[in-house]
C-alpha cells in the first residue's frame, strides 16, 4: 500500500489565486513531475535525458548531421557540439564526412549507443504506459493534440 504524501507544515494555508487555473502552471507542473522521473530512467542507463533525445534521432534518423540537429532541438551549435563529443568519446556515436557533402559530418549510433537507446527506450516506454492509465480512452491522443497545438502558437 502506497504510503500518503504529508502536507509540509503551512501549505494547507497557500492561496494560489488563479496560479492552478492557468494552462502555463498546469503544464509546467506535469512537465516537472514527469521530468523527475524521466531523469531517473534515463540516469540508470548513464544518459542524461538530452542524450537519450540525441541516441532517439541518431537512431532513427541514421547520416543526420549536426546543423539539421541544432535546428530540431533549437540549441546553438556550442551546446550540441559538445554533447556531440561526449557521446563519441563514450563511444555512443560516431561521425563519418557525408559523401554528398564535405562539409558535414553525418552521425550514426555506435553498437553499444544503440543498445543504450533501446534500453533507455524500454523504460520511456514504461513511463508513457504509466502515464496512459491516468487517462480515460482516447484522451492521450487529445492530450497530444492540444500539446501540438499550444506549442505551435509559440513558434
Amino acid at each position: 500500500m502506497a504510503a500518503k504524501k504529508q502536507t509540509p507544515p503551512g501549505k494547507e494555508l497557500i492561496n494560489f489565486a488563479r496560479l492552478q487555473d492557468y494552462i502555463g502552471y498546469r503544464a509546467r507542473q506535469a512537465q516537472s513531475a514527469i521530468f523527475r522521473d524521466f531523469t531517473t530512467i534515463t540516469d540508470s542507463v548513464g544518459l542524461s535525458p538530452g542524450e537519450f533525445s540525441l541516441l532517439t534521432l541518431i537512431g532513427a534518423n541514421p547520416g543526420i548531421n549536426q546543423v539539421t540537429l541544432v535546428s530540431l532541438h533549437n540549441l546553438d551549435k556550442s551546446t550540441l557540439s559538445l554533447a556531440i563529443r561526449d557521446l563519441k568519446r563514450r563511444n555512443l556515436i560516431e561521425s563519418r564526412r557525408q559523401t554528398e557533402d564535405g562539409r558535414y559530418f553525418a552521425l550514426y549510433l555506435t553498437k553499444l549507443g544503440s543498445q543504450r537507446q533501446r534500453q533507455a527506450t524500454a523504460l520511456v516506454e514504461g513511463q508513457e504506459r504509466r502515464m496512459d492509465k491516468m487517462l480515460k480512452p482516447g484522451e492521450r491522443e487529445i492530450l497530444l493534440d492540444l500539446l501540438k497545438r499550444i506549442s505551435k502558437a509559440f513558434d
